[in-house]
């Protein structure tokens, strides 16, 4: 069966269901802002409820942030048509006991006990973070993460900017498990003795529609850009050191408790933090600082595309005293070596 469009689902719907009137006009633009189709009127109506619902949270959670209970806001975006407990099952991907040893690579995190980092940093500032991308419905995360850090670290290194091929690690690297997740260590050694990275170009992504990985393939592209290895930052650290470890390197994978808390509907303000929950999603940590009221966060770059957040960045509460963070640097806060 063919997908439905917006007029042919609108009709379908108009017989079977009592759409409500205050809904229905945001629903239709919501369709055509986002060029949503649907395999059948019975999907479309479901999408529909799950819209429906979503307004209505967006506007509940957004009338406490104006009373003080919350700190941050939410907004429609693309996942407006989504259960947020559903969207939570593809987005993520982190996979703890996939990681390989990584103990020759660590940094030990005295090194930087005494350093003294600014303020605030931001590597966006200076141009140095790549486009944000939208890994869609595969826990792909890993690799978005990790080649987002080789990407930093070329434009770190004064190179023309290219965008690399998370669809080649997810059909290649034999380590992961594509996108039923991976570990963003294993990613930079998987590159490191596999020849490189892919250009997106070369070998875009299709994953991202229907949570499955292809075969291995793209054997005639060439790689565009080595890995010589990776450094990983030794826990336990304070905030300092971390925020030394990114000054000095640049922006970092690391791993976040993305099903806390991580509303498919974020927009602005700070993400609440989770202390000892399980680390199931990776993003790059690019950035921190304090707002007027001294209000710490850290600002990490995501996979869920520009419609999330700010542009598809965040702030997460930093801890306010000087033991790190662990829902932001638990067991990894690594970048890549280049050539």
């Amino acid at each position: 069966m063919g997908k439905f469009s917006i007029l042919t689902v609108l009709l379908v719907m108009g017989m079977f269901l009592e759409i409500s009137l205050a809904v229905k006009p945001d629903w239709v633009s919501f369709m055509k802002q986002y060029k949503k189709e649907y395999k059948s009127a019975e999907n479309a109506a479901k999408a529909m409820a799950k819209f429906e619902k979503t307004l209505a949270r967006v506007d509940e959670h957004n009338k406490k942030f104006q009373n003080g209970e919350v700190q941050y806001t939410l907004a429609i975006n693309e996942f407006a048509d989504e259960d947020p407990d559903e969207f939570h099952l593809t987005h993520h991907g982190l996979k703890p006991e996939l990681r390989l040893d990584d103990s020759t690579r660590s940094v030990p995190h005295e090194r930087y006990v005494r350093a003294t980092p600014p303020d605030s940093f931001d590597w966006r500032s200076s141009n140095k973070v790549s486009a944000v991308r939208n890994q869609g419905k595969c826990g792909s995360c890993w690799a978005f993460t990790s080649l987002s850090a080789v990407e930093s670290q070329v434009l770190i290194a004064g190179k023309s900017s290219v965008l690399l091929s998370e669809q080649h690690l997810l059909d290649c690297d034999t380590v992961d498990l594509g996108c039923n997740g991976g570990w963003p260590t294993n990613t930079f050694k998987w590159l490191q003795n596999n020849g490189g990275s892919k250009a997106d170009s070369a070998y875009p992504y299709t994953s991202g529609c229907c949570n499955t990985t292809g075969k291995c393939s793209g054997a005639n592209a060439p790689a565009v850009q080595t890995v010589t290895g990776f450094e990983r930052l030794t826990m336990p650290a304070t905030d300092d050191t971390l925020k030394s470890f990114l000054v000095t390197h640049g922006p970092l994978a690391i791993a976040v408790s993305g099903s806390e808390k991580w509303d498919p509907q974020y927009a602005t303000g700070y993400l609440s933090r989770k202390v000892n929950q399980t680390m199931d999603h990776a993003v790059l940590l690019v950035g921190y600082g304090a707002d007027s009221v001294g209000k710490k966060y850290w600002i990490i770059k995501n996979s869920w595309g520009t419609g999330w957040g700010d542009k598809g960045f965040a702030k997460i509460l930093a801890g306010q005293n000087d033991n790190v963070d662990c829902s932001v640097t638990k067991n990894l806060a690594a970048y890549p070596t280049i050539s």
